[in-house]
């Protein structure tokens, strides 16, 4: 137990809102909003990686604080078949959340497809902070640092506005933004 709260501190801590342009934060919870949760299978992205014994969470943590949310878990690698398929089921939602692992080149043309819908879009870097210079049209950016479930708990609390963001930025994101970087709400 005091593991677990001392995780809890420490992701609610480090929750980054790193981009706020098209002011989606917080969310406003209304009735009917269907919310979509994307996010990549759970892989080791380097030899001392556990990742990939973890299950995708962060639907389920979202689901904690409004009950419509779908689901998707794509490929880490995803195809040109997978991602029009992302942007097939994004069509019927009101807002989408992407997560990012390391931003493949699959995932940076997810994120592209995704923009050009022109749909409320929230992207989260969900390892390391430099996923959004991959990306960089993205009106609306958080970090997590980590795909747990502490972290995704936080994440789903500073959306809502039941916590708030205290992150900062640990390396600067190039060309974006500077270490210490984040916008406190």
């Amino acid at each position: 137990p005091d593991h677990l709260e001392l995780a809890r501190r420490l992701a609610e801590r480090s929750i980054t809102l790193v981009r706020n342009n098209d002011t989606l934060i917080p969310l406003q919870p209304v009735p009917g909003l269907r919310i979509l949760a994307l996010e990549p299978e759970p892989v080791n992205v380097t030899p001392a990686d556990t990742s990939a014994i973890y299950p995708p969470q962060l639907a389920t943590a979202l689901r904690s604080r409004h009950p419509e949310v779908t689901d998707v878990v794509y490929p880490h690698r995803p195809e040109r078949s997978d991602i029009s398929a992302v942007v097939a089921k994004a069509e019927g939602h009101d807002l989408i959340i992407l997560g990012t692992v390391t931003a493949t080149p699959g995932q940076v043309d997810l994120a592209h497809a995704l923009l050009e819908l022109g749909k409320p879009l929230i992207t989260v870097a969900l390892r390391t902070p430099f996923d959004l210079a991959a990306y960089p049209g993205s009106g609306t950016h958080i970090c997590t640092y980590s795909s747990h479930r502490p972290s995704l708990d936080a994440l789903t609390s500073a959306l809502f506005g039941d916590i708030s963001f205290e992150g900062h930025l640990p390396a600067a994101i190039p060309g974006l933004y500077p270490r210490g970087h984040g916008i406190e709400t």
